[in-house]
């Protein structure tokens, strides 16, 4: 099923929706850009090859010995290094025991 066009009216009306104001050089443009992004979609959902593809569990099969993951463990020295907690604590600006305390950052009500 192919998707309808998207000429520059159903982009503005897009852009209004995401309140985003287009000129008429920017509509006409990024209609093109949807037909050409619509136009793949259409592609992708016309392969038969997708039923046939076996579902993966890892993006790298784990019987590849390059995809071995290491333990997750701090490094012991240089990027990555766990930092004693007590250093941690002097370059912070307040703690509360081990949590540390930060500016509000979100609105009341939001």
């Amino acid at each position: 099923m192919a998707l309808p066009p998207h000429g520059p009216d159903e982009v503005r009306r897009i852009a209004a929706l995401a309140r985003v104001r287009l000129t008429d050089a920017e509509a006409k443009a990024l209609s093109k850009d949807f037909a050409a992004i619509l136009g793949y979609v259409d592609r992708l959902r016309a392969r038969d090859e997708a039923d046939e593809a076996e579902p993966l569990t890892h993006a790298v099969p784990a019987r590849d010995p390059v995809s071995k993951l290491r333990a997750d463990e701090p490094a012991g020295e240089g990027p990555g290094a766990r930092l004693p907690f007590e250093e941690f604590r002097a370059q912070v600006p307040e703690t509360t025991g081990r949590l540390v305390r930060v500016p509000r950052v979100l609105e009341e009500g939001r």
